[in-house]
């Protein structure tokens, strides 16, 4: 006997690794068609009177009834969020609705098995999609209709998965098959082997149906009186029942995402299950007439997919018919069933049917079982079939069992299951189906480490609905705090209008704080954002001078962050090798003690901290560094290598402790003129260590002095600190330490960088290589220009991020004092310790970074993706605007409002932002395509009736808004002044 496990998977193994489905009942997603399984739900209902008034029409006279049709229907069936996918909204109402409904349902998929779109733009990805459904061609096509190119475009299956590959960027396989019923099951087939030979590495398999031309479902009935159809009274399917009188149409549409299994197993992928075998086949010559199925070719059908699986029919525990509920259809069915899978009555073939609870999908029926199947394997459960009450008597006489209430997958049967598919057309196809041996678990992680769950979406609305959901999933569910966080990092995109992040160790925490995203204006601490980011934002990087140093500072990122841990080792080792060395080290209890080691750890930490930023994608296009910071940030950016900036910050470090009992540093609340005016005019031993900011400057030099200007400012009720284990740095006291500090470092070669520097000696950008011995002399005695080198940092235009480098948030009040007086477009994020303890600070100057627009290297490794809801949709109604007419309107009036109208649907139909500027502007580079030219062309003949004759000619020689309008004019109006030339 054969069975699978994940270790022995090959390439003719297809595992289904994503799942989306939309179907009658309202259900959404997996799990909720599993529950509507379980509970043998009835989802089929009437339609809703708006639709059915627009459809009632299409029927001839005698056909029309007052009476409510019954049918398996989709909600919000009209719905599509066109702005998701780019797609101008003039564009997405010509779509036939299955092109809607098909794009919305494989991006469910493709999130459900953790693929988000950027990861296979440009790939060959094969999208495969099986659908038998005519309603739109029908109509489009219509004798008398008037379609335009982009009606054209969308009509017909061979267009069904156009638009998809081409907005996704899809480069593989791209078409449609249709078979009848059996559609999807063909295309499952066919996706598999393209896998199986290499074709492909990953497929998309579509199936949809939709009933909105009446006049196909009054065929199917038979005609006006019903007599010789096939479908049921009632509209419902009552597969394998008694009762059965035939089956119910319905619409959906249905997605899974196909991987080879071996492939899906090493990426540690959730796998549903796996499709082992599969066989087609026809019906042939062996039946009265095409759409009667053949006992014979199912028997061969099943057979051969078994077969063609490597085992024998003895070894599958449960069947998913086609079982439509017509009376020859089961009949013919239940014998095929009993000859292949002959069974002692003691322990009958378990036999269902999704369509007694959803109806008949017709093309997408393979798919929609094929879901049920991977569903009951999944879960070991074999749900009940709806609307089987009455078993007929064919089945009482065989070893064949409907169950009527859920029950476990048989003990004595490996976990095999078959999906038939009988086409209308006497095409058949039949799948095998196995387990999947993937647990939906996250890679080991720390449990103590906080973690970051981002959040984006293109309107706010999906934002905080997609919160509610996770807040759902992580309090509700169960889902692991971990878990959601890999999955809404690595297997979301990241959109870049709406974003917002969660940092934080708990899952209660987690959850309260999505909650509160949901619930706005409610705030959470754990919550940052939401945001509405411009664009990518450029990343400025200041690192803190001497007072920033912290009792523990190092300690808690160094034993919980590997890569902090190496790069904190590799500089202190660095740092051991120079004289002067003061022996610090983060992962002891005793603080940092002394000048020496206090700058000494300072650097260490700010390097560590960098490196890690770094390996986040967080990396710099400016550094500015303050004081002993500005070490850091030559080595980060590889101005000074490692070595160098150990021997240079051991050799300043010395020369501050030799000084530091004899003088100190003052911070003050005052000016940088009125420091110099008032106080250093009093106190000349006094000098200027830094100008942090308009209104914040450091004073530098002896006790005596500074502790008389210290209490005098108090006084004054000026604000005033002394710095902690403080030295009298940038002070004419370190000149006669001056010459041995050169000495020291004598042999620094520094080379330039591809990051932009601002020094804070000069207060300009400065080169690499000008970062000599003479520069750091100077940098150590003359005052930190750190205001002037801050705004020379920030461009005027285009927004940034200013991080800050350090264990004390110390640099924040400067920054957005200097930001609010020159109106600079930055906003300062840091991540030293404050409220939080340093590792959370750290993944929270990850978060800010994203929430404003930057799209890091998440820190937590991919994980097989969580099981949530279906990603959230805007579904809106599409407004039409209220079109001018132009006939009635007084002549002066028509070429400003003509101009205005054709400006306004070509910035539709361009999906962005257009000005005056651009009506001079050839629309294929404003983003107009030829087919979009078709709607423009119907659009404009639409405002006066002289217009259709004006676009019946090519207007290509004229494809500007300025030149379309003109050319358009000329035949409409008599060509006066135009006041918007």
């Amino acid at each position: 006997m054969t069975s699978f496990s994940g270790e022995q998977w090959n390439s003719a193994h297809a595992a289904v690794v994503g799942i989306g489905c939309r179907l009658p009942g309202g259900i959404r997603g997996p799990r909720a068609f599993w529950q509507a399984l379980m509970e043998g739900r009835d989802a089929i209902g009437v339609y809703p009177p708006e639709r059915w008034e627009q459809m009632e029409p299409l029927l001839a006279e005698e056909d029309r009834s007052p009476q409510q049709r019954s049918a398996g229907l989709i909600d919000d069936f009209e719905a599509f969020d066109a702005g998701f996918f780019g797609i101008a909204p003039s564009t997405a109402e010509r779509m036939d609705p299955l092109q809607r409904h098909l794009m919305e349902v494989v991006v469910e998929a493709l999130y459900d098995s953790g693929t988000p779109l950027d990861q296979i733009k440009h790939s060959r990805v094969g999208v495969y999609v099986g659908s038998c459904n005519v309603d739109a061609p029908s109509m489009i096509f219509a004798p008398g209709a008037q379609p335009d190119i982009t009606q054209i475009s969308s009509a017909g299956p061979g267009m069904l998965p156009a638009i998809l590959a081409h907005t996704l960027d899809l480069r593989g396989p791209n078409f449609t098959i249709d078979s009848a019923c059996s559609s999807t099951a063909t295309t499952i087939h066919q996706a598999r082997r393209a896998l199986q030979v290499g074709e492909i590495d990953q497929a998309i398999v579509v199936g949809v149906n939709s009933l909105v031309n009446p006049v196909i479902s009054r065929g199917f009935s038979g005609g006006a009186g019903g007599a010789g159809g096939v479908l049921a009274q009632d509209g419902r399917c009552k597969p394998f029942d008694a009762e059965a009188d035939g089956y119910g149409r319905s619409e959906g549409a249905a997605a899974v995402v196909l991987q080879r299994a071996e492939d899906a197993h090493q990426a540690d992928k959730r796998i549903y299950g796996v499709v082992v075998g599969s066989y087609l086949n026809h019906d042939g010559g062996r039946t009265r007439s095409v759409g009667i199925p053949s006992i014979a070719a199912q028997v061969e059908l099943m057979n051969g997919a078994c077969a063609d699986a490597g085992i024998t029919p003895e070894q599958v525990g449960h069947v998913e018919g086609h079982a439509t509920g017509t009376w020859t259809g089961d009949a013919r069915e239940i014998k095929a069933l009993a000859e292949v899978f002959a069974r002692p009555d003691h322990d009958p073939l378990l036999v269902g049917s999704s369509k007694g609870s959803i109806g008949h999908t017709e093309g997408a029926a393979g798919l929609v079982g094929l879901i049920k199947t991977l569903l009951a394997l999944e879960n070991r459960q074999i749900p009940p079939t709806a609307n089987h009450h009455t078993p007929r008597e064919s089945l009482t006489t065989r070893a064949i069992k409907v169950p009527a209430d859920p029950t476990p997958w048989p003990t004595n049967r490996e976990p095999f299951a078959v999906v038939s598919s009988l086409g209308f057309s006497g095409a058949n196809g039949c799948l095998v189906v196995t387990e999947g041996h993937t647990s939906p678990s996250p890679h080991p992680v720390d449990e103590s480490a906080p973690v970051v769950v981002p959040l984006s979406a293109h309107t706010a609305e999906v934002l905080e609905g997609t919160a509610t959901d996770w807040a759902h999933a992580l309090t509700e569910d169960g889902v692991h705090l971990a878990h959601l966080a890999a999955t809404a990092a690595h297997g979301r995109d990241h959109h870049l209008q709406h974003r917002a992040a969660i940092v934080t160790r708990e899952r209660d925490h987690a959850g309260a704080a999505l909650t509160a995203l949901a619930n706005r204006p409610t705030h959470h601490p754990a919550l940052l954002g939401p945001h509405h980011p411009p664009g990518q934002p450029r990343i400025v990087w200041a690192f803190d001078g001497h007072g920033t140093q912290t009792p523990n500072m190092g300690q808690d990122l160094y034993r919980g962050e590997p890569a902090y841990a190496a790069a904190m080792d590799e500089v202190l080792a660095a740092m051991a090798a120079q004289p002067g060395y003061a022996g610090w080290h983060p992962d002891t209890t005793d603080p940092p003690w002394g000048v020496d080691a206090i700058q000494q750890a300072i650097f260490a930490t700010q390097v560590a901290q960098g490196r890690v930023l770094q390996q986040w994608g967080l990396g710099p296009d400016v550094v500015v560094g303050h004081s002993v910071g500005e070490i850091a940030a030559a080595h980060l950016v590889g101005i000074l290598d490692l070595e160098q900036a150990a021997r240079l910050v051991c050799a300043r470090s010395r020369v501050l402790a030799a000084v530091s009992s004899f003088g100190g540093m003052l911070a003050t609340g005052v000016s940088l003129e009125y420091a110099k005016s008032e106080i250093i005019a009093v106190e000349p031993e006094l000098g200027i260590a830094a100008e942090n900011a308009p209104t914040m400057t450091v004073l530098t030099g002896p006790e005596e002095p500074l502790r008389r200007v210290h209490g005098r400012l108090e006084q004054d009720g000026i604000w005033a600190r002394r710095v902690a284990d403080d030295t009298p740095a940038h002070s004419w006291m370190l000149e006669e330490h001056l010459s041995g500090f050169a000495a020291d470092i004598d042999g620094l070669s520094p080379a330039d960088s591809a990051v932009k520097m601002v020094s804070t000696v000069d207060g300009t950008t400065i080169e690499g290589h000008r970062l000599d011995v003479d520069y750091w002399k100077r940098q150590l005695r003359n005052q930190v220009q750190f205001h002037t080198a801050l705004v020379n940092s920030v461009p005027a235009e285009g927004r940034c991020l200013v991080l800050e480098l350090g264990s004390l948030p110390v640099l924040e009040r400067p920054l957005l004092e200097a930001f609010g007086r020159y109106d600079l477009p930055a906003t300062v994020v840091n991540g030293g310790v404050a409220q939080f303890d340093e590792r959370t600070s750290l993944h929270r100057m990850l978060a800010q970074c994203y929430t404003h627009g930057v799209d890091p290297a998440w820190p937590h490794p991919p994980a097989s993706p969580a099981p949530l809801e279906p990603p959230r949709w805007h579904h809106t109604p599409h407004e039409r605007p209220e079109v001018p007419d132009l006939e009635s309107l007084p002549v002066t009036e028509v070429p400003t409002r003509l101009r205005e109208e054709v400006h306004r649907i070509v910035a539709e139909l361009a999906s962005t932002a257009i000005t005056a500027e651009d009506r001079d502007t050839e629309l294929e580079v404003l983003g107009v395509s030829s087919l979009q030219l078709g709607i423009l062309r119907a659009q404009l003949a639409a405002l006066h009736p002289a217009i259709r004759g004006a676009l019946s000619a090519d207007i290509s020689h004229i494809p500007t808004i300025n030149g379309m309008t003109d050319a358009v004019l000329d035949v409409i109006a008599p060509r006066e002044a135009d006041p918007a030339i």
